[in-house]
């Protein structure tokens, strides 16, 4: 969906506005950061953003004006286990523990794989619950003045980014079912292994984090526009950027 207005204030001054939204729900065998060959039951995959932008003009004099100008821009990649789903345990009748329960706030099953077969069964899932959103603002403003012979520009810009997503890591866990040649008295299946509940190995991680990636970003500009004779113009300036320090991140976990 696309939304725009104008306003014609007075004679002096202008603004126009515009939002742009946009959204996306699929339901699906599996989701973002889920990849199974199990299909244990679908998923519903959100993704959605939101544009919006704004322009205020101003007529100084009849040789100087400002433009003003803000925008701001948001993106979501959320995922939704249904609280019937057959990937949380409670659903499911998995009953291995779960080493850090902390790290799993749904209760999901573990990942699987097993081994010994050709094309094994796999079921993956990352870092759920998913989180990811990316927030941008810019404010820019531009004054222009206007002489004999020469347009004079003056104007400066500012964005600010931050971005928040969660790590797609295995914090429900992860199980291994695949033959263990130093056992050679083990199933030689990994299927079989998974009945006799031998497992080969085990892992999970103790938390689930969260980056928070802000990124500033700023630059002042100053253009001349010169018309020396009239069939020769020259156009010159200078920008000076200010880059903020990289990406800095920390976690977090949501428990």
């Amino acid at each position: 969906m696309n939304f725009r207005g104008d306003w014609n204030i007075s004679t002096n001054w202008k603004a126009a506005g515009r939002v742009n939204l946009n959204k996306r729900d699929a339901f699906q065998s599996a989701g973002l950061n889920v990849n199974n060959q199990i299909g244990l039951s679908p998923f519903h995959a959100q993704t959605g953003g939101i544009g919006s932008s704004g322009t205020l003009t101003t007529i100084i004099s009849p040789t100087l004006t400002n433009e003003l100008n803000y925008g701001n821009t948001r993106n979501w990649l959320p995922n939704i286990i249904e609280d019937d789903s057959k990937y949380l345990r409670k659903n499911s009748g998995v009953t291995v523990p779960a080493l850090y329960p902390n790290a799993d706030p749904l209760g999901q099953v573990p990942n699987m794989t097993f081994g010994g077969v050709v094309n094994p069964p796999t079921m993956y899932i990352g870092g759920m619950p998913y989180d990811n959103e990316n927030i941008t603002n810019n404010v820019v403003d531009n004054v222009a003045k206007v002489t004999a012979n020469h347009t004079l520009k003056f104007g400066f810009f500012y964005e600010t980014s931050f971005k928040r997503q969660t790590a797609t890591i295995v914090n429900n866990g992860r199980i291994d079912f695949s033959r263990d040649t130093g056992q050679p008295r083990r199933h030689r299946l990994g299927v079989l292994q998974r009945v006799a509940r031998q497992l080969s190995d085990l892992r999970a991680v103790q938390h689930l984090p969260q980056g928070l990636l802000p990124l500033p970003h700023g630059r002042v500009v100053r253009q001349d526009n010169w018309r020396v004779l009239p069939n020769l113009t020259i156009d010159f300036g200078v920008r000076f950027t200010i880059l903020g320090p990289g990406m800095t991140s920390r976690s977090r976990s949501p428990a």
